[in-house]
């Protein structure tokens, strides 16, 4: 009797099947939690944008924010998924930043002067109220 070694169609077909399936649960999955990541890059910009302004309040004579990211003693960085701070939204009481491209592009996520409160429409971060 001989022995036949390999595998057969059937065989091959079934661990295609599995991997497709742990595939299309699997990627989505990735997806979001890359988008949460970004996320939270922009949340750490926006944290050391907010405590530049402290310093800013702090020094000032009036107690105003900066209007002008070139008031502040921080550098804006340069940031590959949302616009960089210097083009964001940036007033007297908040700033917001919009995802430059992906699946949430034109989505914004910001933050509050005063309170620290992060705003935005930015779904990966749970969709938070309007600045």
């Amino acid at each position: 009797m001989r022995h036949q070694r390999g595998f057969t169609l059937l065989e091959l077909l079934m661990v295609v099947i599995v991997i497709g399936i742990l595939a299309s649960i699997g990627l989505p999955q990735y997806l979001r939690v890359t988008e949460r990541v970004r996320g939270v890059e922009a949340i750490q910009v926006l944290g050391s944008i907010r405590a530049a302004q402290g310093r800013y309040r702090a020094q000032s004579s009036g107690g105003a924010f900066a209007t002008a990211i070139t008031d502040l003693d921080t550098d804006a960085p340069t940031m590959k998924y949302w616009d960089t701070p210097a083009v964001g939204n940036f007033n007297g009481t908040s700033m917001q930043l919009k995802r430059t491209g992906g699946t949430y592009a034109t989505n914004v996520l910001g933050i509050n002067w005063s309170t620290g409160d992060l705003c935005g429409n930015f779904v990966p971060q749970g969709g938070l109220s309007g600045c």
